[in-house]
């Protein structure tokens, strides 16, 4: 465990509460690739009546025979419309699958290694999911989480000892209407005043972004210091942009 000290002072001209300086601790643990095994489903935003691309991707610490994810979503206001594992990780393997139960909202996805080798340890694009929102779909968030689909699909990895891993599942989110990420004040601009207003939110006991998800700047599916790191170093040191 590694633990960094800093103070960053924000200013802005049109804030009532600037300059503010704040004590940042950023404390880094290191995670064990014995039991760092996981799926993470991405958080997209999209527009009533446009399709978005949702990946999913997946790190695994030993070399597997079997990759199986069932993924849930809970809104009639999308569909989801195919499964693609082109660019994947897993594009090379011969038996993939990719179900799709729109009455169930549920998506089926995976692969069995045969004849191929088995899939290396690494990280990187399981597959992508391309939905559909509904011209009329009100603004929401739509949660993709895992579940268990019958008669035996549940969120699994298989070693090359035919052992199952318990990955661990970080949930992703299709967030329906207008957002932009790094502008929790919703002025569809990304400044130091988001900066601000994440401050304030975090520590001040100030309001939840609009949408909650435009503050998640580094897309790990929460918003916390770590975002306003991140959009420091997008605006005033040469760092990326907000994820999205």
């Amino acid at each position: 465990m590694n633990s960094y000290y800093d103070y960053i002072v924000i200013s802005c001209n049109d804030a009532t509460n600037s300059p503010e300086s704040i004590l940042v601790v950023l404390t880094v643990n290191p995670s064990s690739p014995a039991s760092g095994d996981t799926v993470r489903v991405a958080t997209v935003a999209g527009k009533p009546g446009n399709q978005v691309v949702v990946p999913v991707y997946f790190y695994n610490s030993k070399p597997l025979g079997a990759v199986v994810v069932p993924l849930k979503y809970n809104s009639s206001d999308l569909v989801c419309d195919s499964v693609s594992y082109i660019g994947s990780r897993v594009e090379y393997v011969g038996l993939k699958v990719g179900n799709i139960n729109p009455l169930d909202k549920t998506i089926l996805i995976g692969v069995v290694t045969l004849t191929e080798p088995s899939v290396p340890p690494g990280n990187g694009l399981l597959a992508n999911l391309y939905f559909t929102i509904n011209q009329n779909a009100p603004q929401q968030t739509v949660n993709l989480d895992t579940c268990f689909i019958p008669p035996q699909s549940y969120l699994v990895f298989v070693d090359d000892a035919a052992m199952e891993i318990k990955p661990h599942f970080i949930q992703g989110h299709i967030i329906i209407g207008d957002m932009l990420y790094g502008d929790p004040n919703n002025d569809l601009s990304v400044s130091v005043s988001d900066v601000i207003y994440l401050i304030s939110y975090l520590f001040k006991g100030g309001s939840q972004p609009k949408n909650y998800y435009s503050g998640d700047v580094n897309c790990d599916n929460k918003v916390s210091l770590t975002d306003v790191v991140y959009l420091i170093n997008y605006l005033y040191r040469g760092g990326l942009p907000p994820i999205g």
